[in-house]
């Protein structure tokens, strides 16, 4: 069965997009900072990294994903969307434990 996805949440899916590239980034500023203050002893220059740049990459993802997915909101209608193809599961899941709780399910034909 394919289904075309007809509209995305611009703000929601702008927002988690650009936390996922931020925390990438804080990782990556982390090691550059670490680069910094042991080559050059740079206390200042390396918190400057690890603040400034996930922020401004957050920033950057974020206004970039409105706009491409205001742009695919709009233009879904004109030319269709992004399919995905799904099919049952061969099988049924009616119960899923975990740890902390359990949760009941529908079966899958139900669905």
């Amino acid at each position: 069965m394919k289904k075309q996805v007809a509209h995305v949440s611009v703000h929601q899916t702008s927002k988690v997009i650009a936390s996922v590239y931020a925390l990438i980034i804080f990782f990556i500023a982390l090691l550059m900072a670490i680069f910094t203050l042991v080559k050059d002893h740079d206390v200042v220059s390396a918190l400057f990294i690890l603040i400034l740049m996930p922020v401004f990459y957050w920033i950057v993802f974020y206004v970039g994903h409105v706009i491409v997915l205001f742009v695919y909101n709009k233009l879904f209608k004109h030319i269709g969307g992004v399919e995905f193809e799904f099919q049952d599961s061969p099988v049924e899941l009616t119960h899923v434990s975990h740890p902390m709780k359990t949760v009941e399910t529908e079966p899958v034909d139900k669905l």
